[in-house]
């Protein structure tokens, strides 16, 4: 019965899975043709009080069972459950729906709210998840709006012909004449904000996928002796395959830095600038990596992933899946705290939050998808782990 109970209570959200809805719709349909076998009179007398309890919440008169013998009282019972069920969630979806059109119509209130989330998209500022948002700063300052740019068109600016695709990344290309001007070193850079990403295709075709709240810094035309960006934040990489020149990706923040050469490969960087430690992945051919200016070069096989902190560099078996969740519209939260989830949350869905210090060690696991608007994500963290969010003062609050 307990498994009812939670789906029934997914279903009223509005959480319930197309799998779960089709076990919903199959044992209401079983009931209706009164074929109760799988429940006992006690499930089906439970479930009649708590269809009853809510039709009278509603001022629906339900006219209660009398001691009627079986079948004709699971039978009575049975249509009772299932009309009462779609009636009762037909008003809770009705309520929700109402809610979220109240929102669109009032302008957002600051207030405190603590869960549970039944009505916390009202409360909640309803962040969208991270969209193709990033911004192109030539080197004489210039800057322009890569998301602003409509598909299939190519301008020209700063010696540069940056050209959106049909798939929504760029690709950047030099001119021939301000190559020939002795601009091709000139340095541009690529940003995405919180709640940002962005892919682009590099002038020798090596292609980026920047995650939300990350910046790459390159040059207008690579050196004929080498190719070098600079990354703060998280990319994935493929690199195009060029023996004579090979591919750098420099991180540094602080005493903590890092240099990665590249022999035409995938992997994935994430250098933060308010992380610990920078962790590099290898899916695919090898790259070396030195964790100082004058370190040791250590080299790297196909998942391995190399843990950088400042005076120690460990490379180990990678956890792929784990590296690569956020490419694939995934939060991944296996050997995670409850800091580090929410740092990517606050990335993703450009949020700042605030935390008890006891809190932040919290073990978490598991995947989520990162598609979800934020008060659904919150809402399940809040029943898994026994957590509370408040948003006051345009800060996410998390206690337990």
């Amino acid at each position: 019965m307990n498994q009812a109970k939670d789906l029934l209570e997914k279903y009223k959200r509005g959480h319930c899975t197309a799998e779960e809805l089709a076990l919903l719709q199959q044992w209401f349909h079983q009931l209706n043709q009164e074929e109760p076998t799988a429940l006992t009179d006690a499930d089906l007398q439970a479930g009649l009080q708590r269809f009853e309890q809510a039709f009278a919440a509603s001022k629906t008169k339900v006219r209660p069972m009398r001691n009627w013998y079986w079948p004709a009282a699971a039978s009575a019972a049975a249509l009772l459950i299932a009309v009462g069920s779609w009636l009762y969630f037909s008003d809770a979806l009705k309520q929700e729906d109402q809610l979220k059109e109240e929102l669109v119509q009032q302008p957002r209130v600051e207030q405190e709210v603590e869960l549970p989330l039944t009505t916390l998209e009202n409360k909640v500022p309803l962040k969208k998840p991270a969209e193709n948002i990033a911004l192109l700063e030539f080197a004489d300052g210039d800057k322009m709006s890569l998301d602003g740019l409509s598909t299939g068109s190519a301008v020209e600016r700063n010696g540069v012909i940056i050209t959106k695709l049909g798939s929504g990344e760029v690709t950047i290309a030099v001119k021939k004449e301000a190559a020939a001007a002795g601009l091709a070193q000139q340095e541009h850079q690529i940003s995405t904000p919180r709640g940002g990403m962005y892919n682009l295709t590099l002038p020798d075709g090596s292609k980026v996928f920047l995650n939300a709240a990350s910046r790459l810094r390159f040059p207008r035309q690579f050196a004929k002796q080498d190719r070098r960006v600079e990354l703060q934040g998280e990319a994935y990489f493929e690199i195009a395959k060029d023996q004579a020149r090979p591919f750098y990706v420099l991180s540094q923040h602080g005493k903590l830095q890092q240099e990665i050469r590249v022999y035409g490969t995938k992997f994935v960087v994430s250098a933060y600038r308010d992380d610990q430690v920078f962790a590099t992945t290898l899916l695919e051919g090898k790259i070396s990596i030195k964790g100082a200016r004058g370190g040791q070069e250590s080299f790297m096989l196909p998942n391995q992933q190399a843990l950088n902190t400042v005076g120690d560099l460990q490379i180990a078996q990678a956890d792929v899946e784990a590296a690569m969740a956020w490419r694939n519209q995934l939060f991944d939260f296996s050997n995670s705290n409850l800091e580090q989830v929410m740092k990517q949350i606050s990335r993703w869905y450009d949020i700042d939050i605030a935390m008890a210090e006891q809190l932040k060690a919290l073990p978490l696991s598991g995947q989520l998808s990162r598609n979800k608007p934020l008060p659904e994500l919150l809402e399940i963290l809040a029943s898994t782990y026994n957590l509370k969010f408040n948003f006051k003062q345009q800060k996410l609050q998390v206690s337990q």
